[in-house]
Parts: structure tokens; C-alpha cells; sequence
């Protein structure tokens, strides 16, 4: 339906975006936030919404929680979520995983890519991540349910990324730039610098509609530069916000 064809998606934020979700990082405040998404119905429109936690300032793992959260959306209706066990929430979790991989590593090019006896070794691996934007740990569990590897290889792999320290930071992750979202950072500023709304309404609008929050938590949550609100606190003439 997004015409996303067997290639890999070399940003997967930008696709959600260009789609129609809002895309947006959480203010973690210090804190490890976990990645969710919602559905939000505003009037007669439907919105889907996802909000990235900071996944340790990886790009690898954002791109998979992103590609996990867009399952939650497809897929949660089918799904009592309130009435789940331990159980069955760690099976719908898991059934986000199996679809996060299958749409960032696609089945019928990476199937091609596994033929090799170098599928057996983890430098394979983690030459292939910076490919298809996922950890080297996510391909082998690809590969594991495609059924290019047999357990005892799939263990043997594991067990290397345990002993090499892997499991917390493989090779590429810190030096790897994490795509960050645009679409609403740039609706942003076209409300305050062509709409030629100042700052300070923005908040006010903002605190009348029951959202109070200081200048500072603003521009984080909006991936907006320290003091922009600020910096455009008197723009002329202004225009009167509605809510929608």
C-alpha cells in the first residue's frame, strides 16, 4: 500500500511521516522511556501517533522500535490488551518483533544475502546492519526464523555477541547519526515564522487548551533549538490559534 517494494528502507521514520503518523521523540527527563503509539481521534479524523523513546541514542535500535510501534498500530485491534496475561503480552510483543523484521529486512533479499558460508559468522553480521539500519542481533533472529539457520548455529552466534559485549553496544552504534523526526518540527515553524505567530501565543494557546508545560519542555518535545520560542516571542502582527 506505500509502495515499499523487497529493498530495504534506509529511513523508516521519513516513511512513517511521509504516511500520515506523527513521529515524535519522548522528553525523557533523564530517564529510560520505552517507545509507544496510539490512535487519537480528533473531530471526525483519525490520527496515528508514535512516540520514540531515546533507545540509548541508537540508531539501529530506533529504527526497530519504530518499525515495532507501526505493528501496534496495524495490529493491536486484534488484541485484548487489557484483559492479557504476562503470557500473552509477551507473545503480541513478540509477534511486534517478527513484524518489525519482516518489514525492515525483507524476506526475499535476504534470503539472497544469507546464501554464503560466511552466515555463520558475526562480523557478517555486523558488516550487514549498517545495510538494512538494524542490530546485528535482530539479522541473526531474522535469519533464525527464516530458517537459514539451524539453533545450534543461531545459539553459537548469540553466544559471540554475549562474550564480545555486543549485547549493549555492538560495532557502528555510536558512530551511526539516529534519523530524528521532521514533519512536525517543520509545521512548527511554519505556523510561527510564515502564520506569524509568536512565540509566547504558541504557549498560551498551548496552556488554554490544558497543555501547560514551560518554554524549555516545549521546544525539547518539538525537536525545536534551545530558545526559538524565544527568539520569535514578537513577531508583528499575530494571528489567533484555534484548537482542531
Amino acid at each position: 500500500y506505500w509502495k515499499l517494494g523487497n529493498k530495504k528502507i534506509p529511513n523508516i521514520i521519513n516513511v512513517l511521516e511521509t504516511n500520515g503518523v506523527i513521529v515524535n521523540t519522548r522528553f525523557t527527563n533523564g530517564k529510560k522511556i520505552d517507545a509507544y503509539s496510539q490512535i487519537e481521534r480528533i473531530d471526525d479524523e483519525t490520527i496515528a501517533v508514535i512516540i520514540l523513546g531515546d533507545d540509548k541514542e541508537n540508531a539501529f535500535r530506533r529504527n526497530f522500535s519504530a518499525a515495532h510501534e507501526l505493528g501496534h498500530l496495524l495490529l493491536d485491534d486484534f488484541f485484548d490488551i487489557e484483559g492479557m496475561s504476562k503470557l500473552e503480552y509477551k507473545e503480541m510483543e513478540d509477534m511486534m518483533n517478527r513484524f518489525a523484521g519482516a518489514l525492515l529486512v525483507p524476506e526475499q533479499v535476504y534470503r539472497l544475502e544469507l546464501q554464503t558460508n560466511l552466515k555463520t559468522e558475526l562480523n557478517f553480521y555486523i558488516e550487514l546492519k549498517q545495510k538494512y539500519g538494524v542490530s546485528a542481533a535482530a539479522l541473526i533472529v531474522r535469519a533464525r526464523q527464516l530458517g537459514e539457520l539451524s539453533i545450534n548455529q543461531y545459539q553459537y552466534l548469540m553466544k559471540q555477541l554475549s562474550q564480545k559485549g555486543y549485547r549493549t553496544c555492538e560495532p557502528y552504534d555510536r558512530e551511526t547519526k539516529q534519523m530524528k523526526p521532521r514533519y512536525l518540527k517543520e509545521a512548527i515553524k511554519m505556523i510561527i515564522e510564515e502564520d506569524k505567530v509568536s512565540g509566547r501565543e504558541f504557549l498560551e494557546t498551548l496552556s488554554l487548551n490544558g497543555v501547560t508545560l514551560s518554554e524549555d519542555i516545549v521546544e525539547n518535545i518539538l525537536n525545536l533549538e534551545h530558545g526559538y520560542l524565544s527568539m520569535n516571542d514578537a513577531m508583528g502582527d499575530v494571528l489567533t490559534l484555534e484548537r482542531r
